[in-house]
């Protein structure tokens, strides 16, 4: 049996609104994970909310503005991944985005991030202005 990394990292990143940078940002917590014994299948989770949530705040949150910037903290240790992402935007209440799955929303070409982060994630939260998420990823043993 694989037992989970006793690595601690903690790291702060401070970006621009700008969304050519959020591949950096991805490929950086990819490396990572791989590194700390994450599989395949739960790194590519991971990329495809950490995408979804940069995205959300530096396209909707901060409206690309590069004078705004976007947090991102994000903390490892022993088998759970914890990133939080804050933007400076407005924010949003979760429970007003419309159901990606009803039936007049399957061919709408957006609204399906918070979604698919839950989706990925084994936990999501939003602070109460909305502006700020929490994502939770577990090792898995194999």
């Amino acid at each position: 049996m694989t037992k989970a990394p006793t690595t601690y990292i903690d790291r702060h990143v401070r970006i621009p609104s700008d969304p050519a940078l959020i591949p950096d940002i991805v490929a950086e917590v990819s490396e990572l994970l791989v590194t700390q014994q994450f599989q395949k299948s739960e790194v590519d989770d991971v990329k495809h909310a950490l995408n979804e949530a940069l995205v959300n705040s530096v396209v909707h949150g901060n409206a690309e503005r590069k004078t705004k910037h976007v947090l991102i903290t994000y903390a490892l240790c022993g088998g759970e991944f914890r990133i939080r992402i804050q933007d400076q935007g407005p924010g949003f209440s979760p429970g007003d985005i419309a159901d990606p799955l009803d039936e007049g929303n399957l061919l709408q070409p957006h609204g399906r991030g918070v979604f698919m982060m839950r989706k990925f994630m084994d936990h999501v939260e939003f602070n109460n202005a909305g502006n700020c998420v929490t994502m939770i990823k577990r090792l898995r043993t194999p």
